[in-house]
């Protein structure tokens, strides 16, 4: 399998770089609407139309953060999930409320936050690691407990269109629903082993998943098999490792981003609805630290931008090239 290259022509590089020169420990990123929420020991937000990002630690009772959701629309509430809870930031006159939810029962951790509802209010799903799925009314009465099978990963789209794949081995269940009331599902057409990884990303009707960190299957529409994606599969005997993955945009025909850790480096790729595959970010390591982990990608649809978060390097950008020319991101 040849690697892909980064673009020759100017007109097609992806200009970025890293949000601060000093390293930050971020685990996880998400852009909806204009706003990007990350998080990790601290916790960064860029509103909409701002150029500068804020910064602050996560309040001491809850704790590094490794989950964060942005609501892509309305009140553009944001939550964040810990070790110790789960938190959703209002927004007040006054200032930030934070509602704080914390496990019924010991050790329950949340693994997947999503805002959902591609119309009226927005519901927040969370995922926990014993595979139930729960979701926050749009009114913030109640924390209901759905009753659907377990499931593996859980995503939404910029539009609030969720998808979530189960957990079950064989050919597991995709399901899709704009309004979390109709939920239409379609089955993995590859076998997957009921202990290998799953994650997942959603653009309306196109669904990608990473099994085992190892290859990417997309489906673009309702009745299409989910097929291999040739550019991002991981050679045998490599040890490279796949994902995530998200789409360029919230339609069916988007683009795909994802990374991957090779030998020596970490790149990010693109592939193109025809499958053609470019690389647009490399990221190499030293002789003492290998390349750095990418735990997160999210796409900013307001500023054609690819946000990635890191543990190793905190916040790191790409700016498609038909975006370019705009003003500099900072840090505050």
């Amino acid at each position: 399998m040849s690697r892909p290259k980064l673009p020759s022509r100017a007109s097609d590089i992806w200009e970025g770089g890293f949000l601060s020169e000093q390293p930050h420990d971020v685990k996880d990123i998400q852009a909806r609407g204009g706003m990007v929420i990350a998080g990790g020991t601290n916790l960064f937000l860029l509103k909409p139309a701002d150029e500068t990002w804020k910064s602050r630690p996560p309040p001491e009772d809850i704790g590094p953060v490794h989950a964060v959701a942005a609501e892509p629309r309305g009140a553009r509430r944001y939550a964040v999930a810990s070790e110790k809870m789960l938190a959703l930031f209002i927004k007040r006159k006054e200032g930030d409320q934070i509602l704080r939810l914390t496990p019924k029962e010991p050790g329950g951790r949340v693994t997947h936050l999503v805002w959902g509802g591609a119309k009226g209010p927005c519901a927040l799903y969370a995922l926990h690691d014993d595979y139930k799925l729960l979701r926050m009314r749009p009114d913030l009465s109640d924390i209901d407990e759905l009753d659907v099978e377990e499931m593996a990963a859980i995503a939404s789209d910029d539009n609030g269109v969720v998808a979530m794949v189960a957990r079950a081995g064989g050919n597991p269940r995709v399901y899709v629903t704009a309004d979390g009331a109709a939920m239409r599902f379609r089955h993995v057409t590859e076998e997957i082993e009921e202990d290998q990884s799953l994650d997942i990303a959603v653009a309306d009707t196109a669904v990608a998943l990473v099994v085992d960190q190892k290859r990417v299957l997309l489906s673009r529409g309702m009745d299409d098999p989910f097929v291999p994606v040739e550019a991002l599969s991981s050679p045998d005997g490599k040890g490279w490792i796949t994902g995530p993955v998200v789409f360029q945009g919230a339609s069916s025909d988007a683009a795909l981003l994802c990374a991957r850790w090779e030998d020596d480096l970490v790149r990010v790729m693109r592939v193109d609805p025809t499958g053609a595959a470019m690389s647009i970010i490399e990221m190499g390591g030293t002789e003492q630290l290998d390349p750095p982990e990418v735990a997160a990608l999210s796409w900013d649809a307001t500023r054609q931008t690819l946000w990635g978060a890191s543990p190793h390097v905190g916040i790191f950008k790409s700016v498609a090239p038909t975006a370019k020319g705009k003003k500099k991101l900072a840090l505050s």
